[in-house]
């Protein structure tokens, strides 16, 4: 992978605001907060369109 990954337990799920069910994936701005949370399978393309905006953003 060419990714970070978080492995954690119950309290680093509670930090990240609940996490439900897996897989879960978290898409971190520049300033280090979540701008989103994909609980399932979520296709590339949102992802794509996600980091897309986000890297416009100054």
């Amino acid at each position: 992978m060419n990714y970070p990954v978080v492995m954690g337990n119950a309290k680093t799920g509670e930090l990240y605001g609940g996490v439900l069910g897996l897989p879960i994936a978290f898409l971190i701005g520049r300033d280090g907060r979540i701008t989103a949370k994909h609980i399932g399978a979520t296709d590339i393309s949102v992802f794509e369109r996600e980091i897309a905006t986000l890297l416009r953003v100054k």
